[in-house]
């Protein structure tokens, strides 16, 4: 007997998709769609009364598309984002040209609750994020009076004679927008309601950004979004020795072939992170309740224990040299390494971590 379940929304890996049927057979089998959207069936994702917050972020700089910077902006907004329990389903960038901006920033809006806009808030003619959007919404700039009174009290504070007039821009607020406190910098960000998405705009330089959302703008998100932030838990294995493709069939047999850890995996998403030493699986729940979500993750870790034992290592770091040198130390063994194409790496890499002479001989 199977049950067919439209499920409106659900949610994989921070990801949102919309309208994809799922079927659930009570004979204890899964069928057509598979476990990636029984999930939100077994998670509750379908029953949800209010959505997940959605959030897009927008990064603005012509340095960002010629690859003279790197966008650690987007990274750290979506780390930031994620702990409050918003998502982040879509991420721009665009250079320094208005319709580049309106396109995107009104395409962000059809879909997210949120749209985070970074940069383009300088005094140059070149910063032209918050004429664009204003312009986008029909929003009439004005003159922030008590930010050009602190502007210029800053620019005294700091022994410059003069201000300098191309500042004014950074003072200008569009009808209606929320004006949001930058503790580190001329200029501040900026929020306005535009239908049911919220959209901030936030200055480029890393340390004005991260001061911004950790001040004024989190406090609004709270306001804004509340209930519907959803926060996101973690958990990470580590494997070495095995390819990325390998380990992932061996997971997805053992999922079709267990009905515990196919119940256990259907409560989390996993995401196969492969590099140099190996290949790193992320679990991520959501949950309201901390308590639930790390239940949801133990289930998976202790299920999963048993396929990937062979190759996985513990190391809080990630470093396996974090393991390695471990085991040796509760063993109570050393090691000796004769290196000659590897000059000295095998060694150094011991070496670097503090202790290593207990169980490192040379």
């Amino acid at each position: 007997m199977e049950w067919r379940h439209a499920c409106p929304r659900y949610f994989d890996d921070h990801l949102l998709y919309a309208g994809l049927p799922v079927v659930l057979s009570l004979s204890g089998g899964f069928s057509e769609l598979g476990f990636t959207q029984i999930r939100c069936v077994l998670m509750g994702a379908c029953n949800m009364t209010r959505e997940i917050a959605r959030a897009a972020i927008v990064s603005v700089g012509n340095e960002l598309l010629f690859g003279e910077t790197i966008n650690s902006n987007a990274a750290w907004l979506g780390r930031a984002l994620a702990e409050k329990g918003i998502v982040v389903s879509r991420g721009y960038t665009v250079g320094d040209a208005r319709t580049s901006i309106q396109d995107v920033v009104w395409t962000a809006t059809q879909f997210a609750d949120l749209v985070i806009i970074s940069g383009g808030l300088g005094p140059t003619t070149d910063d032209i994020t918050r004429n664009a959007v204003a312009d986008l919404f029909g929003r009439r700039l004005h003159r922030d009076e008590s930010l050009l009174a602190n502007l210029r009290d800053r620019f005294h504070a700091h022994g410059y004679g003069e201000f300098p007039e191309t500042n004014l821009s950074q003072t200008e607020v569009p009808e209606g927008a929320i004006v949001l406190r930058n503790p580190h910098g001329t200029a501040p960000g900026l929020a306005l309601e535009q239908g049911p998405a919220l959209v901030v705009m936030l200055p480029g330089v890393p340390r004005e950004l991260h001061g911004i959302f950790l001040g004024d703008l989190s406090t609004l998100l709270e306001e804004w979004l509340g209930g519907r932030m959803v926060p996101v838990h973690h958990r990470t294995l580590h494997t070495t020795g095995v390819p990325e493709s390998r380990l992932a069939e061996l997971i997805e047999e053992a999922m079709r072939a267990d009905p515990p850890l196919a119940s256990a995996m259907a409560e989390v998403s996993l995401a196969y992170l492969p590099d140099l030493r190996g290949v790193d699986l992320r679990m991520t729940a959501s949950s309201v309740s901390s308590e639930e979500a790390e239940a949801s993750l133990d289930r998976a870790e202790e299920e999963l224990e048993a396929r990937i034992s062979r190759w996985r290592y513990r190391a809080k770091s990630g470093d396996i040299v974090e393991s390695v040198s471990g085991a040796l130390t509760d063993r109570g063994l050393t090691l000796a390494v004769a290196e000659s194409c590897t000059g000295g790496l095998i060694t150094k890499r011991l070496t670097d971590r503090p202790g290593a002479s207990t169980s490192f001989l040379g």
